[in-house]
């Protein structure tokens, strides 16, 4: 199965292209479309979401089959954690309305949500990404429009959620995940292998952008690519190891991400008030983690320990690889795998949204139905095995030696040779048997024709016109259904005479009278039958 996951981010549009087994996941393509650097092409009041889908109606003009995969922006969506005292799961549908409407700045009537249900003891967790109906329906019209719109429509907070369910070990203590990117950082608290909260903050790749393009009087496109060539940050005992200028630029880093610091102590001792439980580690992902020395930073600054999020770790990279590239691809790789998912994420295009959607199975799915199909078929096989040789094989038996029986009787007129055919080549015994038939068919069919010739009706119409004379007499009359023919022999020729005047008086169609010698006359005309 072709998969095509698209991580449509406010720096960049990402695409990756994998071939799914269901034990074998093999990366086919990946690319990465600047934002910044695509906007040269458009008008100055283009906003970031035509810019995003026309990046991406231009990557399928080149056609693809396969599944194609989007997330709708997180940005957009609210996320929301109920646990609701029932297991039965109509029930917990009806209620999840009620608790929203006491959760949300607007009504649940407003809202267009996903969920994830977990029964939990007696009662559900429940796991609801939200987005405000407008803006969907907004959302999606542009998708239509641009004909863009993909099979499936995730939420990423729901995509991550279901990677680290289908672990099949959690870790000894809870986890935080941050996804540090351009215009945001995203925070996932995981425990026992699921989201228990999450947060965000607006302290990211731009800040730094802007630090260094303010510091350094140069433009935004210059202070990105300094900042991907150059940028580090420095530990408290690694200042005294590096220049003058290299320290003033770490301070200024530090101090431009001491407020995600903040963030992440605050989201820390917010956790442990609730959960009663500490985080163990921290794992970084996103394209702005790539920058260079983050993670002691960070580990030294919060007391935590970091590392990074690897989510490459069974992609066969067979066709293309990510060397360099794994954090900024993160998300779309989860995206494309969500199919081999133990517990998939819901889909935003559903009921009025799901029309144009492609939708199709998962892969888990697809094998479920294929491994159903192949038991159906086998116990079909045994059905019919078993009715070959326990009826149709007798039965085939008792009319064989029915039909040689058959072939022996003198009616059909075989030889012997073609008898001795029978076993091996009926075909041909059917063909000599045809032969036959048609024989038949042809001899009845001239005896059909035969009889419709009737030389009585002509006969009778003479002997009427004719009355009875002793001089002369009818020797010879035939007809083959069209012409009669009579010839009359007299006892002279004066009584010939005599006769060719009477025949002369008959009314018969087509009539010729001929002299044939002095006592024969011959009298031809139409048969008046």
């Amino acid at each position: 199965m072709n998969i095509l996951a698209v991580d449509i981010g406010s720096y960049s549009v990402k695409f990756l292209e994998l071939w799914l087994e269901r034990r074998s996941t093999k990366l086919i393509s990946h690319q990465e479309v600047i934002i910044a650097e695509a906007r040269e092409s458009f008008e100055a009041d283009a906003t970031l979401q035509q810019i995003q889908f026309e990046i991406i109606k231009a990557y399928f003009k080149t056609p693809f089959e396969g599944k194609v995969i989007f997330q709708y922006p997180e940005n957009m969506t609210t996320t929301r954690y109920l646990d609701i005292p029932v297991v039965a799961r109509k029930k917990v549908e009806m209620m999840i309305p009620f608790q929203l409407d006491e959760m949300l700045p607007f009504p649940a009537t407003e809202a267009h949500y996903i969920k994830r249900l977990e029964k939990v003891a007696q009662s559900t967790h429940v796991t609801v990404a939200i987005a405000k109906q407008q803006e969907f329906f907004q959302f999606y019209n542009g998708l239509t429009d641009a004909s863009i719109l993909p099979n499936s429509l995730v939420s990423e907070l729901l995509v991550v959620d279901s990677y680290f369910r289908g672990k099949p070990k959690a870790p000894e203590h809870p986890i935080m995940l941050l996804d540090i990117g351009h215009q945001t950082t995203k925070c996932y608290i995981i425990k026992n292998n699921q989201i228990v909260t999450n947060h965000i903050s607006y302290v990211a790749g731009k800040v730094i952008d802007d630090m260094i393009a303010g510091t350094y009087k140069i433009d935004t496109k210059e202070a990105v690519t300094y900042k991907h060539q150059n940028c580090f940050f420095l530990t408290e005992g690694q200042y005294d190891q590096v220049s003058k200028e290299q320290q003033d630029f770490a301070l200024m880093m530090k101090q431009a991400f001491w407020p995600l610091v903040m963030d992440i102590r605050r989201w820390d001792v917010g956790f442990r008030s609730k959960m009663g439980a500490s985080i163990g580690g921290i794992y970084l992902t996103g394209g702005t983690s790539k920058i260079n020395n983050i993670s002691n930073f960070l580990e030294q600054a919060v007391g935590i320990k970091v590392d990074f999020l690897d989510v490459q770790e069974d992609i066969i990279q067979a066709q293309d690889n990510l060397d360099g590239d794994e954090s900024a691809f993160w998300l779309s790789s989860l995206m494309a795998r969500i199919g081999l998912f133990k517990n998939p994420p819901g889909t935003f295009l559903f009921g009025p949204y799901s029309g144009k959607a492609g939708g199709g199975l998962s892969l888990l799915s697809t094998s479920f139905l294929f491994t159903r199909t192949l038991a159906l078929v086998g116990i079909l096989g045994f059905f019919l095995l078993t009715e070959r040789y326990f009826y149709l094989k007798p039965r085939l038996k008792e009319i064989s030696s029915k039909i040689s029986k058959s072939l022996k009787s003198d009616s059909l007129a075989l030889n012997s040779r073609i008898k001795r055919l029978y076993p091996k080549n009926p075909e041909a015994v059917i063909a000599e048997l045809n032969k036959k038939d048609r024989s038949i068919e042809q001899s009845l069919k001239s005896i059909q024709s035969s009889a419709k010739v009737n030389a009585i009706d002509p006969l009778v119409s003479i002997s009427r016109l004719l009355p009875k004379e002793q001089n002369f007499y009818m020797s010879q009359f035939s007809t083959d259904g069209a012409l009669a023919k009579a010839l009359f022999t007299c006892e002279n020729s004066g009584t010939r005479d005599v006769l060719i005047e009477r025949l002369n008086t008959l009314n018969l169609p087509g009539k010729n009278i001929e002299k044939k010698n002095e006592k024969d006359v011959v009298l031809t005309f139409e048969d008046i039958q």
